[in-house]
């Protein structure tokens, strides 16, 4: 797992993951789109963020994001908890 990253307010943000062992579980099709497009909204009403570009690849994704606001603490893990 990497490491927190820090958030910067006002800016945009690049997010890069990839699917568990490079493996193709992204599938095109109405059901997957549906389901990915459900979870970013999730994850923007939690941690207050606009989803500005979504991409969804076959094996990994890309998000651009703007925070409005930093988050407290002002470091985030890619998982969505906070580190202690």
């Amino acid at each position: 797992m990497t490491l927190p990253r820090e958030v910067v307010p006002d800016r945009f943000h690049v997010i890069s993951r990839r699917c568990m062992l490079r493996k193709f579980l992204l599938r095109p099709d109405a059901e997957m789109n549906n389901a990915y497009i459900y979870c970013l909204g999730e994850a923007a009403q939690r941690f207050e963020i606009e989803v500005v570009l979504p991409t969804m690849m076959s094996n990994h994704d890309h998000v651009v994001v703007w925070f409005f606001a930093a988050p407290n603490p002002t470091r985030v893990s890619i998982s969505g908890t906070a580190p202690r």
